[in-house]
């Protein structure tokens, strides 16, 4: 994940918060991309569900850098690296199957540089946590200060997303949706396009230009 880069969708949105029209971001992803291709404040995109790229002490709630912090993990289980095979298996909640040989037991977790706790995690929301009550308010105000929602990509499937559309629609405002598949909000959009978000918006970004 570290080496993945934004799409076109990415950096149109971008594009689109820079002129004006998309004022705020709010994104389920967790894989940094939208601030990646952003050049607007961070302070316009919301990660409802946090970020991997921030690991966060759940002491003293300090934040640091992903890539930082694998340092010191590497620095502190050397070992590590010479039990770990090439292309380790990868499910699909985003753990690594290790082989069974390998323990715990020895695992060198580095400690909070502010409070010295080793309970670190990512900076993401795990299944069975609650969004934190911050993020959920920032992403409620951006729904109520909107002209209008539009859902980019996503079914929503989530809760904590979906929700976030129904506010729209109970404070009577447009809702757009384009997602090449069925959403939990279908009922409540104003208009909806079934095709998949890039050559959608890349079309709208063309027009917006005037070409």
């Amino acid at each position: 994940m570290a080496k993945a880069r934004p799409n076109p969708t990415h950096t149109i949105l971008s594009w689109m918060m820079d002129n004006n029209y998309v004022a705020d971001l709010i994104t389920q992803n967790v894989d940094n991309l939208h601030r990646a291709a952003a050049t607007q404040p961070n302070e316009r995109i919301v990660e409802l569900h946090g970020t991997l790229f921030q690991v966060e002490c759940l002491d003293c709630h300090t934040t640091i850098p992903r890539e930082d912090f694998q340092r010191r993990l590497f620095a502190r289980n050397p070992s590590w690296a010479s039990l770990l095979p090439e292309k380790p298996k990868i499910n699909p909640d985003g753990d690594v199957e290790l082989p069974e040989h390998m323990s715990y037991a020895t695992f060198d977790i580095p400690p909070c540089t502010n409070c010295t706790s080793r309970r670190m995690k990512p900076q993401v929301v795990f299944f069975g946590e609650n969004i934190k009550a911050h993020v959920t308010s920032e992403a409620e105000a951006m729904v109520r200060r909107s002209e209008a929602v539009l859902v980019v990509g996503s079914s929503l499937a989530t809760y904590s997303s979906y929700r976030l559309v129904r506010l729209a629609s109970e404070l009577n405002k447009p809702v757009g949706i384009i997602c090449n598949g069925n959403t939990r909000a279908d009922a409540l959009a104003s208009w909806k396009v079934a095709m998949g978000c890039t050559p959608v918006l890349q079309r709208v970004q063309q027009q917006l230009q005037g070409e």
